[in-house]
């Protein structure tokens, strides 16, 4: 049985006031404030503003309802949260593609990590270990003249490269973090054109033999039987925009100047939050149309260091990942966001959506 609400009880009416989008540019802040100003004056605020009349007879739609201080908070909470930006991955540890909507399957957002380098040996890249891959961006098209759909890859100074995506019986093994996988080779003019662009050790044996020091491989139709595909841990990376902020400030602090989220490479990244909130949520987040689970914090390894602009690292006293550990270090891991894995799929989610945090439900 619910305790009678303390304070005074607030009226509202069952009609939901419709949702006033917001420009992913805004802070939560100004997002308020914005919202706020687009409140008629007539209404004082957005939660008790009732159209003219709404309690007039003929109306039984607009019956006053009164809501509880618990009711209020979880209502205020419901439209707290909020999608900022939307973010894949085409390429592993290649660019981002900003995205408006995204599509989300079991393996992550649409198209997300769906090719990765490696070695002429099959052993996985990063820009841990080439961080000029930060400079290659990958842009996906459903169409690409008479061969289908296809992937576009550009760099500085480099002609783009056109992949065509045809399907093939050919497989490759590659490695991992531990996972021997079969993916699908792009070919010597892919390997040829990475080799180009990320370079390598001079006078090594396939530089001498002019063989490709790289290949550029891609997921196949029907998949790898990996649950996070080429993502390291779970599908979904998520990032609160006040915890970025607060990195900052700690940067600020030391005399560094600030960094950006991209640094820390989201799917996700979400406004109205405290700091380091998301580090308490547990259970499973509902945005869009889909419901993700909540799976784990995201341990940071030396990755943000890269600036993603240039493709350099920064040096350890000004990189991002020492101000992290002065902030975050804990049992000697260095958490900074979290991971997700979509359960109600297929879904969308779009810049502006609302967030619920909630318990998950088994079906």
């Amino acid at each position: 049985m619910h305790a009678r609400p303390t304070g005074p009880a607030r009226v509202k009416s069952r009609a939901r006031a419709p949702v006033i989008p917001v420009s992913v540019s805004q802070s939560p802040d100004c997002a308020n404030r914005s919202f706020a100003a687009a409140v008629p004056p007539r209404c004082g605020n957005a939660r008790n503003c009732l159209d003219e009349g709404a309690f007039e007879d003929g109306n039984p739609q607009m019956q006053p309802q009164v809501l509880s201080e618990e009711e209020e908070e979880e209502e205020e909470d419901s439209t707290r949260l909020r999608v900022l930006g939307l973010f894949r991955y085409p390429l592993k540890s290649g660019g981002a593609s900003v995205l408006q909507t995204a599509a989300l399957a079991r393996d992550g957002l649409e198209g997300d990590r769906r090719w990765m380098v490696t070695t002429r040996g099959g052993a996985f890249l990063s820009q841990r270990d080439r961080p000029k891959l930060a400079m290659i961006s990958a842009d996906l098209h459903d169409r690409m003249g008479s061969d289908g759909a296809g992937l576009t890859l550009r760099a500085p100074k480099q002609q783009p490269l056109n992949v065509s995506i045809a399907t093939s019986e050919a497989r490759t093994r590659a490695l991992l973090w531990g996972d021997t996988i079969s993916l699908e080779d792009e070919g010597d003019a892919a390997a040829g054109w990475l080799s180009r662009v990320l370079g390598g050790a001079s006078g090594s044996v396939l530089s001498l033999l002019q063989l490709p020091r790289y290949r550029l491989l891609r997921v196949p139709a029907s998949g790898i039987g990996r649950r996070a595909g080429l993502a390291d841990v779970s599908p979904v990376h998520l990032l609160c925009e006040a915890s970025v902020a607060a990195l900052n400030a700690q940067r600020a602090a030391q005399g560094l100047p600030p960094v950006s989220a991209d640094r820390f490479r989201p799917n996700m990244l979400i406004s109205g939050c405290a700091p380091f909130e998301e580090d308490a949520w547990d259970g499973c987040v509902s945005v869009g149309d889909t419901t993700l689970r909540i799976d784990s914090p995201c341990p940071r390894c030396t990755l943000p260091d890269v600036n993603q602009q240039t493709g350099t690292f920064d040096g350890p006293p000004t990189g991002p990942m020492r101000s992290l550990r002065l902030l975050r270090q804990s049992s000697g891991a260095v958490n900074f966001g979290i991971y997700l894995t979509p359960t109600a799929v297929p879904g969308t989610v779009s810049v502006g959506d609302t967030l619920r945090i909630h318990p998950c439900v088994l079906h």
